[in-house]
């Protein structure tokens, strides 16, 4: 629990290079927030990459709840983004894309719950009975 592995994700994109996005991870999965790690192959240069989430499956720039984004400027890269400010005990989608001259291309969509946590309490600590 509170680690989704997905290798090798290829996504379709219209025009004339595919991006490859590869070991699709998501750690560190808190009540709010978790931390998302994706390398990617745009074949050309990029202007931008980072994620995006939802409470519903296949988010995009343009329905994401948010976005976690940097600049760039290199065909490949390895990315670890955090999210920050989610809702305990909810499941959340969210894909990886790259900004290229192209347009935007997008991973395949995947998912976590974040953590329940309790009443006061602290992700770290068991409850004392």
């Amino acid at each position: 629990k509170g680690e989704v592995v997905v290798e090798k994700l290829t996504i379709k994109q219209e025009g004339n290079t595919a991006t490859t996005f590869s070991v699709l991870q998501i750690t560190e999965v808190t009540k709010n927030g978790a931390v998302v790690k994706f390398s990617y192959d745009a074949g050309s240069s990029i202007t931008s990459y980072g994620v995006c989430y939802a409470k519903i499956d296949n988010p995009d720039l343009s329905n994401a709840l948010g976005n976690v984004s940097e600049v760039g400027t290199s065909k490949q890269w390895t990315a670890s983004l955090t999210l920050t400010g989610l809702e305990p005990n909810t499941v959340y989608y969210v894909r990886a894309y790259v900004i290229t001259a192209m347009g935007t291309q997008y991973s395949e969509s995947q998912s976590f719950t974040t953590a329940s946590g309790w009443p006061g309490g602290d992700d770290n600590v068991t409850p004392s009975i």
